[in-house]
């Protein structure tokens, strides 16, 4: 199976609405927020503890004073801080695949070919779904992304402050993570390519056809 076939397959994959991927990451994304701010809470404050669940004072305290505060301050510019620099790296990779599809398909010609193997095997019918879905599939990529570059992030901290994660585990789930990290990252960039280039097509196949018909 060539690559051409692979990228079908994932995209197909999506048009069937049956994977929980989205799910996964959706819950993913802010557990992983509060394991770094829970670390940086830490850094900065020392250790915290959990109420006792009975104890209704201290949990209204808790709340009642503004303890909360911190916490939430922390938690808010955690998730603010990651979002901006996952979204710089996005800018930056899309920005350097571009430059390099524009290299190499930087005629007219090779980019209707592209997108003609691209959509090979599709019928209208699917086509339709898929630009239907082209949006909502492009943010579910952009929160993997975001949750590939927050675990990185993460685990490297892990790593440096705990000693008990072995250099091999971290060192594979690295290589794992940064692979994932850069098929996500070219996926949504076809998907910023790949719909604009097939309704254009599309519309040049009405056009041909409209002016077909006004001909005879």
């Amino acid at each position: 199976m060539g690559f051409i076939d692979k990228s079908t397959f994932f995209i197909e994959e999506y048009l069937k609405g049956k994977d929980v991927h989205h799910v996964v990451v959706r819950v993913l994304n802010p557990l992983i927020t509060v394991n770094l701010s829970s670390y940086l809470y830490q850094r900065l404050y020392g250790n915290y503890y959990w109420y006792d669940i009975t104890d209704y004072k201290a949990i209204a305290d808790f709340f009642i004073k503004g303890q909360y505060l911190i916490p939430l301050c922390i938690f808010l510019i955690t998730n603010v801080a990651l979002i901006v620099t996952t979204g710089l790296f996005i800018s930056q990779f899309n920005t350097v695949i571009k430059k390099l599809t524009r290299s190499l398909y930087s005629s007219e010609r090779k980019k209707v070919e592209l997108t003609k193997k691209i959509i090979v095997g599709f019928d209208e019918k699917k086509i339709k779904r898929f630009l239907r879905r082209a949006d909502d599939v492009k943010t579910e990529l952009q929160e993997t992304v975001h949750l590939n570059l927050k675990a990185i992030i993460v685990i490297t901290i892990y790593y440096l402050s705990n000693s008990n994660f072995s250099n091999l585990l971290f060192a594979v789930t690295i290589i794992v993570l940064v692979a994932l990290l850069v098929f996500y990252c070219f996926m949504h960039l076809c998907m910023e390519f790949f719909p604009r280039r097939i309704m254009k097509q599309q519309d040049i196949k009405a056009n041909s056809a409209d002016a077909a018909d006004s001909f005879e």
